[in-house]
C-alpha cells in the first residue's frame, strides 16, 4: 500500500482528517459532510498509487475541500464566539500541508520516471 513516500504524506493527511472528523462529529453536518469527502479523497488517493496523474488531481480536491472547510470554520467561529476550533483548524491546515508534501513527491516522481525514459 505504501509504495512511496507520497503515500505516507497522504496517509498522515488522511489521519489528520479522520481526527478532524472524530472531534467535529457533533459540530454541524456541513461541516462533517466536507470532511468526509476530504478523507474519502486522501483514501482514494493512496489507492491509485500508480496513476500519479490522477494522484495529484484528487490531491488538488482535497486541498481545495480543505482550505473551503478550514475559512468556512474560521468565519463561523467568527460570528459564533463561544465555539473553539482552534485544534480543528490546526489539524486541517497540517493535512494541507501534508498534501502539499505529497503533490511535491508526486511531481518528483514523474520527473524521476521521465528522465529514466528518456535514458532508455
Amino acid at each position: 500500500m505504501f509504495c512511496r513516500i507520497q503515500n505516507i504524506y497522504t496517509f498522515i493527511s488522511s489521519l489528520l482528517i479522520l481526527i478532524s472528523i472524530l472531534l467535529n462529529f457533533s459540530f454541524n453536518i456541513f461541516f462533517d459532510l466536507f470532511l468526509i469527502i476530504c478523507f474519502i479523497l486522501s483514501v482514494s488517493s493512496m489507492l491509485f498509487c500508480k496513476n500519479n496523474k490522477l494522484q495529484i488531481i484528487l490531491n488538488i480536491l482535497n486541498i481545495f475541500f480543505n482550505s473551503v472547510n478550514s475559512i468556512v470554520i474560521l468565519l463561523f467561529t467568527y460570528f459564533n464566539k463561544e465555539l473553539n476550533s482552534s485544534l480543528l483548524i490546526c489539524l486541517l491546515l497540517f493535512s494541507i500541508l501534508f498534501l502539499l508534501l505529497s503533490n511535491k513527491s508526486i511531481k518528483k516522481n514523474i520527473k524521476i520516471i521521465k528522465s529514466s525514459n528518456r535514458i532508455r
